[in-house]
Order: structure tokens, then C-alpha cells, then sequence
């Protein structure tokens, strides 16, 4: 991964675009975050995922959901639902080389973005993730999916994209 495209992407995502990159979707660069940290004392891998609600709704839209209203108060109420499915439907992961599931916990809203959080229980030691990520791939030409992935104090990041859709890294 380029660290000024990783740079650039993660300014852009936390707010700071300019007038002219406003586009009908309100932005005009399509980017989700991905945070995987492991919890030893827990012996889980927490996880979070940051979307731009428009953005997920589009992808719940084409993949049948209909109109959900995400992050709204008219929001739909199988909208948690739709999400979970398609979260597990579009992001993999796997553990020392062993596919693992996870379990959607909830969502929170944040100006115009989401924060979606899951969990995998029972991981006590994590030497490699790889991670596989679609999310939004099928919505957007331009989706860049960034992953930070962070064990045992270190940090290491992924960038995923149409080119790119799995990678890992070892601890």
C-alpha cells in the first residue's frame, strides 16, 4: 500500500473534502474503514466498520433491501438485519489460516457515517489475518476498503479494492 493514497483516503474520510468534491452522493471518493483489534483479556477480535450511510444504503438498495433510511428516525427496522447479512455476505476473514465467523453486534450513527461493530469470540492467539473485503465493490468503480488490523500493540493496514480484494498480515 502507497502511504500518500493511504493518507489521502483516510483525510478525505474523516472530513475534509472541499466544496468541489461534493458530489449527488455528497461525496465524491468512496472509502470504508475496517478497525480489527484483538482482545487477549477477552480472547475475541473486536471489530468496527465505518460506512458512509448513503453509500450502504445504495448497496442495501441493489441487493434488495429496498429504501431503508439509515442513520435517519424513520429509519427501517429490519435495517440492522439487512446489515448484518450484508456485512457477512461481503467480508471474510480468517485466523492462523482458518476461515472464522462472526457476529454482528450493532450500529451507531455519526453525522453521516455509521459505525458497525461485530465480534469473533473464543480467539485466544493471532499470529495472521487475512481479510477478503467486497463491500460496496459492486455499488462503486473507485471503493477503497481500508483495514487496520491491530495485535499484541502493533498496527498494520490493508488496502482492498476491485484489483485487490484479499490480503493479510502476520504478527
Amino acid at each position: 500500500m502507497k502511504p500518500t493514497v493511504f493518507l489521502l483516503a483516510v483525510l478525505f474520510f474523516f472530513g475534509l473534502q472541499t466544496a468541489s468534491s461534493v458530489a449527488s452522493s455528497g461525496h465524491a471518493f468512496h472509502v470504508s474503514v475496517c478497525e480489527i483489534e484483538h482482545n487477549p483479556s477477552d480472547s475475541t477480535l473486536e471489530i468496527s466498520f465505518k460506512l458512509f450511510a448513503d453509500d450502504l444504503e445504495e448497496a442495501l438498495k441493489t441487493a434488495g433491501a429496498g429504501v431503508l433510511k439509515l442513520g435517519t428516525p424513520e429509519e427501517n427496522e429490519e435495517a440492522d438485519r439487512h446489515i448484518a447479512r450484508y456485512l457477512s455476505q461481503h467480508v471474510r476473514i480468517e485466523i492462523n489460516g482458518k476461515p472464522v465467523s462472526w457476529r454482528f453486534l450493532g450500529k451507531e450513527t455519526e453525522a453521516d457515517a455509521l459505525w458497525c461493530y461485530a465480534e469473533i469470540p473464543g480467539t485466544s492467539s493471532v499470529k495472521t489475518i487475512a481479510v477478503t473485503s467486497t463491500v460496496l465493490l459492486e455499488v462503486f468503480e473507485d471503493q477503497a476498503n481500508l483495514v487496520h488490523v491491530r495485535v499484541g500493540g502493533q498496527r498494520k493496514s490493508l488496502l482492498l479494492n476491485h484489483v485487490r480484494t484479499k490480503d493479510d498480515v502476520t504478527f
